[in-house]
C-alpha cells in the first residue's frame, strides 16, 4: 500500500491536503509523469460520467410478443412440457405449467419480475396486433403441429394490416 494512502486512511496529514491532493493520493497519484490524475481529462477536471453506462432493457410491447421469441416461441417452448395424467397430479401439472411460463417470460424479458411481466402482458394482450396474431396462430395450428416461418410472417403481416 502506498505510504500516502496509509496516511490518508489513518487520518494523518489528511486535514492539510486539499481535495485534489487527496484524490490523487488515494487514486494512485499521477500517471506516466503527467499531471493528469486518474479519471481526469487534460484540463484537470473530472468528467461528469466516469461509471458504466446503464443499458436499458427492451420494453415489453406488442412487437416483442409478435416476434419469434414471443407467442410463437411460447408454443415451441411448451412442446417440451409433459403433463401427468391421473388423479392427484393436477397440482404438479399446474406447477409445471407455471414454471414453463416463467421460463418463457425470463427468456423474453430477463430484467422484469414475474408479476411485472404479467401486468404488462395483460395490458398489451388485448391490443389489435396481438389479438390478430393469436387468431392467426390458432387457425394455422388447428390442423398442424408446427408453425412455419412463412406462416408466422403472414400472421404478423395480417396483424399489422388490422392495426
Amino acid at each position: 500500500v502506498n505510504a500516502g494512502v496509509e496516511e490518508v486512511l489513518l487520518g494523518k496529514d489528511a486535514d492539510s491536503m486539499d481535495i485534489d491532493e487527496l484524490r490523487k493520493t488515494v487514486m494512485g497519484g499521477t500517471q506516466s509523469g503527467s499531471n493528469v490524475g486518474v479519471g481526469e481529462d487534460s484540463t484537470g477536471s473530472v468528467p461528469a460520467t466516469t461509471g458504466k453506462k446503464r443499458v436499458r432493457a427492451p420494453p415489453v410491447d406488442a412487437s416483442l410478443l409478435c416476434s419469434s421469441k414471443g407467442i410463437v416461441g411460447l408454443l415451441k417452448h411448451m412442446k417440451g412440457v409433459r403433463f401427468e395424467t391421473g388423479a392427484g397430479s393436477e397440482a404438479r401439472n399446474i406447477r409445471k405449467l407455471l414454471r414453463a411460463y416463467q421460463g418463457w417470460a425470463y427468456r423474453l424479458a430477463p430484467t422484469h419480475s414475474w408479476t411485472n411481466f404479467l401486468a404488462k402482458l395483460e395490458k398489451i394482450g388485448g391490443s389489435v396486433t396481438v389479438q390478430a396474431l393469436l387468431r392467426q396462430v390458432r387457425n394455422s395450428n388447428a390442423g398442424s403441429d408446427d408453425l412455419e416461418a412463412d406462416q408466422l410472417t403472414t400472421a404478423i403481416e395480417a396483424a399489422e394490416k388490422q392495426r
